[in-house]
């Protein structure tokens, strides 16, 4: 950005009355959460066609599945590790001097821990896991939890218990249903927004609906 441009964004800023910032991947990298479409991104090691998708995942997990394993771990790690940094805390400053709104793409949670109060989730959250047949939250998840749900797949996927006994220990923590109905709150491709959950973290703003509960498209 160059200084005249800068100028008029911090003139805009001081005048405003009510503030939107727009988030994605971008602003969680330097918390050491991957992006996902740099040429180094996610996608390149794990295709979204096949990991991106509940189809994709089902037909990979039937054939590959210590690879679905190993990008559940790559998912779930670096945000149970990360902190907010200091975009997280800039936005979190501006939020004291003026009504300010975040719309993130991110699932990391990352500015509600920094401090923000209003964040709408457009893509869910890695920390929430609901039920997608009432829409009904089921578990909130804290880093500790994704933690040890990570310390459960470093097992399995370093190869130091079978599949069985990795089964049993993701149970007690993670809220297993058979049936496939719970899920973790976050959006893949070829999926919708669906109105019957919302967030109780995210405050909505009159002027801004926003809904984190999806199903597949017909």
């Amino acid at each position: 950005m160059d200084i005249d441009n800068w100028i008029t964004a911090v003139l805009a800023l001081r005048k405003a009355k009510r503030v939107v910032v727009f988030t994605g991947a971008g602003i969680s990298a330097e918390s050491g959460i991957p992006t996902f479409r740099d040429a180094d991104g996610f996608w390149q090691r794990f295709p979204p066609e096949h990991y991106a998708t509940w189809n994709g995942l089902l037909t990979t997990v039937l054939t590959q599945p210590l690879s679905v394993a190993e990008f559940v771990l790559n998912v779930v790690e670096p945000v149970a590790k990360a902190e907010p940094n200091a975009g997280h805390h800039a936005i979190v400053r501006m939020e004291q001097r003026v009504k300010t709104t975040v719309i993130t793409q991110d699932i990391d949670g990352l500015h509600q821990t920094a401090g923000s109060n209003e964040v709408l989730e457009v893509h869910g959250s890695l920390l929430e896991v609901v039920d997608t047949s009432t829409g009904e939250l089921v578990k909130r998840f804290g880093r500790k939890d994704l933690t040890r749900i990570a310390e459960c797949l470093h097992q399995y996927t370093g190869k130091q218990q079978s599949a069985e006994i990795f089964v049993s220990e993701l149970q007690q923590k993670f809220p297993f249903d058979w049936m496939g109905r719970h899920r973790p709150n976050d959006v893949l491709l070829g999926m919708v927004y669906q109105k019957r959950y919302r967030p109780k973290h995210a405050k909505m703003s009159k002027s801004v609906t926003c809904y984190s509960q999806w199903e597949h498209l017909a």
